[in-house]
């Protein structure tokens, strides 16, 4: 595994860019798999987890150092006070330039779906460029369910490209990974600095084929 990038890190917080394929933490049944959490680890001695991404998005994961830093972040992300932007590329071209996506997500043990017994979910999202089939949008989740912009794009039939679980597998197929990436991170820290967390994704996340 390529070295990992440290974006910040102070007494209480480390954050990384988390390459695709990197699982964030270690996932129930799996052993032994290399994962970020792991690797910080190694380094830093005791970290604890507030978020994740999913193991082919890429993009910016925020670890607490200690106890107070770790129950802090998790009201703040309890509370909605953080704030997470994504781009991904998507099937099709939505119809209006932004929209809001408010449709309950229930989890399961594998995918997760819209459903009516579902936790409340919502996810802004803005379309930054059109292309003939596909779309490169901004994604903005107010709400922190599992899967949840795959779920949410998905429902209005604009799957996220190289989303083998969500989309259609034969039309995901030709994309070499999920083209999700968390690239804006921003709350405020204990001392009421606010952190504004900013990273550009891969060049993988551009190496697509436009006009499939």
């Amino acid at each position: 595994m390529e070295k990992i990038e440290i974006l910040f890190e102070n007494e209480d917080f480390i954050a990384a860019n988390k390459p695709e394929g990197l699982l964030t933490i270690k996932g129930r049944g799996i052993g032994g798999e290399e994962n970020l959490f792991d690797l910080l680890k190694k380094n830093l001695g005791k970290i604890y987890t507030v978020h994740r991404l999913d193991r082919d998005a890429s993009g910016i994961v925020v670890f607490a150092k200690n106890p107070g830093a770790h129950k802090y972040l998790g009201m703040m992300f309890e509370k909605r006070l953080v704030k997470k932007k994504y781009y991904a590329f998507v099937r099709g071209n939505p119809r209006d330039a932004k929209g809001r996506i408010d449709a309950p997500v229930k989890d399961g043990s594998r995918r997760c779906s819209v459903h009516f017994e579902g936790k409340k979910s919502i996810t802004d999202y803005f379309v930054l460029k059109r292309y003939d089939k596909i779309a490169f949008v901004e994604l903005s989740p107010l709400t922190g369910r599992r899967h949840q912009l795959r779920v949410h794009m998905n429902y209005i039939n604009h799957p996220i490209l190289g989303d083998r679980l969500y989309g259609n597998l034969r039309e995901q197929a030709v994309y070499p990974r999920l083209l999700l990436h968390c690239f804006s991170i921003e709350f405020s820290l204990p001392s009421a600095n606010l952190l504004k967390l900013r990273k550009d994704p891969p060049q993988s996340f551009f190496d697509i084929p436009f006009s499939v």
